[in-house]
């Protein structure tokens, strides 16, 4: 599928070699792009070519994890838990933007692993928080220094501008 663009060529290479996250909607992409002063021209955005990009992406940063033995959910989740200190099931997945079954799917192997722990919650006995188990904080940390070499190592490869056009990019998609 393409949809028509307007912006110069140059961008569009450099977007569609690191473009960020697959999970989000085609709408939100042409909307984005439909916003920006691109310039020079008429160019079409082939979204399949985009989608293989990010999927390129997530597999190499899921390679960068591999030491940490995480996998690229397993680490989104931990990175935000880190962030908020405690949550239920339904706040990690409205944070992670998944469904509340995936969100507990996810959970569960972690909890099995020794990574997050169950704490009871003090308003709703029906519920319950998790948080960072000392296992869990070592694998973060170490998956946080692995994908700080993959940022580094990748952002080598391009300009200031490119990667601040990229930044820029994913920000408006999150």
């Amino acid at each position: 599928m393409k949809i028509g663009i307007t912006y110069s060529q140059s961008t569009y290479s450099e977007t569609i070699k690191y473009a960020g996250s697959a999970k989000h909607k085609s709408e939100n992409l042409i909307s984005f792009a439909n916003k920006q002063d691109w310039g020079r021209g008429m160019e079409n955005l082939d979204v399949v070519k985009l989608l293989k990009a990010a999927q390129n992406l997530e597999r190499n940063i899921s390679v960068s994890l591999m030491y940490s033995g995480l996998r690229v959910p397993q680490y989104r989740l931990l990175d935000a838990l880190a962030e908020m200190g405690q949550a239920t099931v339904t706040e990690m997945s409205e944070k992670l933007n998944v469904r509340r079954a995936t969100a507990s799917v996810l959970i569960n192997e972690l909890i099995g692993s020794g990574i997050v722990e169950v704490t009871e919650h003090n308003s709703d006995r029906r519920s319950f928080h998790i948080r960072l188990t000392r296992l869990g904080a070592g694998k973060l940390e170490a998956a946080r220094k692995d994908i700080a070499v993959f940022r580094e190592k990748l952002s080598q490869k391009y300009s200031p501008e490119t990667i601040k056009m990229l930044n820029q990019f994913a920000d408006r998609l999150a």
